[in-house]
């Protein structure tokens, strides 16, 4: 009971600190993939922490004992990853073609455009990143989270459904509604199917299919710089990849 209070205290902590932190101040920029391989080390680094802390939360959740909430059934969820599939494909239309004014990098390829590979070797890296963080986050914000909050505080069911979706939601820090809207409701869904299926292999593959558009982007956004290159070979910047 105290070690898994003790853990449960450490993830909100972490996740109060995450929210409060400063900018710090601008320094050298590390190259791409040394960036993505701290990222990695960094979430892991969080999971192997909790782990020593409190290794029973990483067994197996018995959801007739915590409740599963609202009953839905796993079909509703095949449902939605065929919704998913659908969205990917439509995000392989180039971005550009949606606009007739010029946009900016984070408008046509999200916040984290400037985060994005620019070469093959990093692109490579990149999506390695995407899949280690997903199932680095699904092993703290559903596995880790839901076991851990249940023995500390006594949240069952839905409850303990919302709790997860809030906390995951502000440990993203974004700063606009929509963005915080729909963390929050991936948040929802991904712990629903986690309760339904009483495992993390739905949640993992539903995290994966909408972290995909990053890399659908990131696509288009090295095409793009291609042509670029092609029609402006002096190098010379440009206000966008629209142009």
């Amino acid at each position: 009971m105290v070690r898994d209070v003790i853990a449960a205290a450490s993830l909100l902590l972490l996740i109060i600190a995450t929210k409060i932190k400063k900018t710090p101040p601008e320094r050298p920029q590390r190259p791409l993939i040394k960036k993505y391989v701290y990222w990695v080390l960094e979430k892991w680094m969080f999971v192997l922490v909790f782990f020593l802390l409190d290794p029973e939360a990483f067994h197996q959740i018995d959801f007739n004992v915590v409740g599963r909430g609202v009953a839905l059934d796993l079909s509703d969820f095949a449902a939605l990853i065929g919704g998913l599939i659908v969205s990917i494909v439509s995000g392989l239309i180039s971005p550009q073609r949606y606009f007739r004014r010029k946009k900016t990098e984070e408008e046509l390829y999200s916040v984290f455009a400037k985060k994005m590979p620019n070469t093959s070797g990093e692109f490579a890296v990149f999506v390695g990143t995407v899949i280690a963080l997903v199932v680095s986050e699904e092993l703290l914000f559903r596995q880790f989270l839901f076991s851990s909050f249940y023995h500390a505080f006594h949240l069952q069911g839905d409850l303990l459904l919302l709790v997860s979706a809030v906390l995951f939601t502000v440990a993203h820090n974004y700063k606009k509604i929509l963005p915080i809207s729909m963390i929050f409701v991936t948040g929802l869904i991904f712990g629903k199917s986690f309760q339904v299926s009483g495992g993390l292999l739905y949640p993992i593959i539903l995290h994966l299919l909408i972290n995909a558009h990053l890399v659908v982007k990131a696509i288009h956004r090295m095409r793009a710089q291609k042509r670029i290159l092609v029609t402006n070979p002096t190098g010379e910047p440009m206000s966008s990849p629209s142009e």
